[in-house]
């Protein structure tokens, strides 16, 4: 049955608390020392195939999972599926084995850094995870972005969505990374799941370059330019921001055009006390040599631009009052050259000095609380099939994993990477049938339930957070109760 109500009592900021711009004066010299929980959403559009990042161990053992997964999908690596001493030698040189939570996989040796905080004890990796029912992507991403397995695609364009709800639970903001704003960060609108709200979003396309734009003429005449006596953009800044200053003073508290003049003083003092913040901060130098390194992949700048700007915002995080980042990289839909795609995309997320690694050690060498207080969740909308299609990829599938990162994650593995069930004949998420796929088994919502509680210091927290559904679907034998470690 649909729940359409929100927690009644939860505070809804207004754009102006969600700058940060209030009674409470704001210094933008000190960066913070002090950090609360922060959940660090990445969504992976296109359905991740997580079964390329952590494979079977291979075997010749016919029986086996090791034999049957390397026997399906050797064309994906380039490999003849008969010739065996071939895909022993692939699986050595490009996986490492990995031994945790007694099972046993490959992991891709590009996502050399994700090994290290597996064996650190710092990755949680929960399989055969499932939201929706549809194999269709528009849909498919509402249902892992809204938290409402029962949302329609008609639904799902107004619902708010599960990230932007826990921020209004806590009364602070969802820091939204990417081009386009994700369902994910938008609240509910006065108490009304399947209505979006803004309010609680800040959106940052440029870390650097946030608020009104301003023209610093003073620095160009200070540099010898010449730019700032003929250039339309130098014009039109000192213009409006004249005019704006000059409107104000005439426009009564009471007048219908006050808000608009105050509010464009809010936004330029916002803007100024980034600026001003960020003017101490250096980019750090992983981040440039990315740039450089991925220079004309458009895809992969955008990734390094989020993670990069996401660092700036843990700089400002008391000043735009972050505590949800939504964050995203596209083009996982990976039906045909998969090994081409897949890798690079894996490299950068979790390589040494690449993506996550980036981050996470800026955090941990600038800002300790940081990284101690924050998690990664890293899913798509869902997973692929179990055999490879005949264009050297996989189609679209149901099931899939989740990966959370993060010093206070319990790491291990949360369910069964290769089920037995999949070499069964008999069962319809087998080998043996054209468009098997992983058995979606426990619910994305109970996944994410674990995830608002441990953010909100509130075990019932899901019950107001999700508009529908119990979260009791888990697949035998899985604990979540211990998942996040006690801080």
């Amino acid at each position: 049955m649909k729940r359409r109500t929100f927690l009644k009592h939860s505070a809804v900021a207004s754009l102006m608390l969600a700058l940060g711009i209030n009674e409470k004066k704001l210094d933008a010299s000190e960066i913070p020392t002090n950090f609360n929980k922060t959940l660090v959403n990445i969504f992976l559009n296109g359905g991740p195939d997580f079964r390329y990042l952590f494979v079977p161990i291979f075997s010749t053992d016919t029986n086996s999972y090791g034999y049957t997964y390397w026997n399906n999908r050797a064309n994906i690596f380039g490999l003849d599926p008969n010739n065996m001493e071939q895909i022993q030698n692939y699986f050595n040189a490009n996986y490492d084995i990995i031994s945790i939570s007694n099972q046993s996989f490959g992991l891709l040796k590009k996502a050399d850094w994700l090994k290290q905080e597996i064996e650190a004890g710092h990755v949680a990796i929960i399989n055969n995870v499932g939201g929706s029912k549809s194999r269709n992507h528009v849909l498919s991403q509402m249902v892992a972005e809204t938290g409402n397995p029962d949302v329609t695609q008609t639904e799902g364009y107004s619902h708010s969505g599960w990230g932007g709800r826990i921020a209004q639970s806590l009364n602070a903001n969802v820091i939204s990374m990417t081009k386009v704003t994700r369902t994910f960060a938008k609240g509910a609108k006065n108490s009304d799941m399947y209505k979006a709200d803004y309010k609680n979003i800040i959106n940052v396309n440029d870390s650097r370059n946030m608020g009104l734009y301003y023209f610093d003429t003073a620095g160009n005449i200070a540099e010898g330019k010449n730019r700032w006596k003929w250039s339309d953009k130098a014009v039109m800044s000192r213009a409006l921001k004249s005019y704006y200053e000059a409107k104000r003073a005439t426009v009564t508290t009471d007048s219908l055009y006050y808000p608009i003049f105050d509010h464009e003083k809010k936004l330029r003092e916002f803007g100024n006390l980034i600026k001003k913040r960020l003017s101490s901060v250096s980019i750090p130098q992983l981040f440039t040599d990315l740039e450089t390194q991925y220079k004309g992949k458009y895809g992969e700048l955008d990734c390094i631009r989020q993670l990069s700007g996401l660092y700036d915002m843990y700089n400002c995080s008391d000043l735009v009052n972050m505590r949800v980042a939504s964050l995203d990289y596209s083009g996982w839909d990976t039906h045909k050259h998969q090994k081409s795609t897949i890798e690079t995309k894996f490299e950068l997320l979790f390589g040494i000095n690449k993506g996550l690694d980036a981050l996470l050690s800026s955090l941990k060498n600038n800002l300790i609380n940081g990284y101690e207080n924050s998690i990664f969740a890293l899913y798509g909308e869902f997973g692929r099939q179990l055999k490879a299609n005949g264009d050297n990829g996989t189609d679209h599938g149901k099931g899939n994993s989740v990966i959370i990162i993060g010093s206070s994650v319990q790491g291990g593995i949360y369910g069964t990477l290769f089920p037995k069930s999949e070499l069964d004949n008999n069962d319809k998420h087998s080998y043996s049938n054209i468009g098997a796929d992983i058995k979606p088994i426990t619910d994305m919502n109970a996944v994410f339930a674990q995830i608002s509680d441990w953010i909100t210091d509130n075990p019932q927290s899901a019950q107001t957070i999700f508009p529908t559904g119990s979260f009791d679907a888990v697949e035998n034998g899985v604990d979540f109760s211990s998942l996040f470690t006690s801080t």
